[in-house]
């Protein structure tokens, strides 16, 4: 049997023992916890994409000693200055439209008159960075060839850029040209631009070779009508009023014609003025009306409408001159309204004159009603 004394005392020591095993518990607890807590936090990576140096937030105070309780977060890797991003992006750009316009350079499926069309629309919503870009790509020796000669195709085309490609890319077009027989496609997507940015020698030898029975003298004669700038329009004109050689001289005059026809070859005022005088000194020294006067009467109202007013009559009215003579330039006066308008007076007296052909006063008459201001 038990002594009382010992029963009334064992629950008290077990008590005793239980909370010190508790404090024993509750002191290791707490010294995890608390390293926890002091142990410092992981370096924070900063996300590229913000742009934000982390160096440049405030530490996080996480109220402990200073071992390790202000850990400092990491510093990101410094940010590409906004110009060299820029710079990349439209790199980038370049090659992305170029690349889109060379997949049109294929036997299959390329046509010069498409591949133009949609060269000129792409260089419609170039701005200069871009356009230095495709110049720098059409003169880059790694790059498909396909791809150098749409860049350079969209160049052309660019309004106001005023883009001179490099020697290597002009080259380049040159080689493509000259290789024409063993990949026709590729040299006839280059030899517009090779017109364009290529020097007199070249136009020369487009030239040469469009008044010939060659295969290529239809592209190379496409190709002529793409040259730009006034050097390269008065080239054109002296070649135009040279009739010594009369194919030569008619094809010269075809091309001056879609040169000064377009919104986009750079010719100034002066650059008209000076290719519209020599073709009127050429119509001048004609002694006779036949089809090429009225070719070079179409060239100079597309050069200089006002300066082709009273040429353009004289043709309409001259009874030696042939009915596709003066239906040109009937079309020639009426194409530019204003031009119509300034000699209204004296289309209405052609109309009237009846010492002209029923024939020609007809056309005279629908010149008028062409050329009307209220149509």
């Amino acid at each position: 049997m038990m002594r009382p004394g010992i029963a009334r005392k064992a629950p008290t020591t077990w008590l005793v023992a239980a909370s010190i095993a508790s404090a024993s518990l509750a002191a290791v607890l707490s010294g995890v916890i608390g390293a926890s807590v002091r142990a410092p936090i992981a370096p924070v990576t900063a996300i590229p994409e913000a742009r934000t140096a982390a160096s440049e937030l405030p530490p996080l105070d996480r109220g402990g000693s200073d071992d390790g309780a202000r850990a400092p977060i990491a510093s990101a890797p410094a940010a590409e200055a906004p110009a060299e991003l820029a710079e990349r992006g439209t790199a980038i750009d370049a090659r992305v439209r170029a690349a889109g316009l060379a997949a049109a350079i294929d036997p299959e499926i390329f046509r010069v008159a498409t591949f133009d069309v949609h060269a000129r629309a792409i260089a419609r919503t170039l701005d200069p960075e871009t356009a230095r870009d495709l110049a720098r790509l059409a003169a880059d020796v790694g790059a498909p060839a396909a791809e150098r000669v749409a860049a350079a195709a969209i160049l052309r085309g660019a309004p106001g850029q005023a883009i001179a490609l490099p020697g290597a890319a002009v080259g380049f077009l040159r080689d493509a040209w000259t290789a024409r027989e063993s990949d026709p496609t590729l040299a006839a997507a280059a030899v517009g631009s090779l017109a364009a940015f290529g020097n007199r020698e070249d136009r020369r030898a487009l030239l040469d070779e469009s008044a010939t029975s060659s295969s290529s003298a239809a592209l190379a004669r496409a190709g002529l009508s793409a040259a730009r700038g006034d050097d390269a329009a008065l080239e054109i004109a002296a070649a135009a009023a040279d009739d010594r050689d009369p194919r030569r001289a008619e094809i010269a005059v075809s091309a001056l014609t879609a040169i000064a026809s377009s919104d986009d070859r750079e010719l100034t005022e002066m650059g008209r003025s000076r290719c519209a005088e020599a073709l009127a000194r050429a119509l001048a020294a004609k002694t006779t009306k036949d089809a090429s006067s009225a070719r070079l009467l179409s060239a100079l109202a597309a050069l200089d409408p006002r300066k082709a007013e009273r040429p353009l009559l004289a043709a309409i009215a001259d009874a030696s001159t042939s009915d596709a003579g003066a239906q040109s330039a009937a079309s020639a006066l009426a194409a530019g309204s204003s031009t119509a308008t300034n000699v209204r007076a004296d289309l209405e007296r052609l109309r009237d004159d009846a010492r002209l052909s029923d024939r020609r006063r007809t056309l005279v008459a629908a010149t008028l009603l062409r050329s009307s201001p209220d149509r």
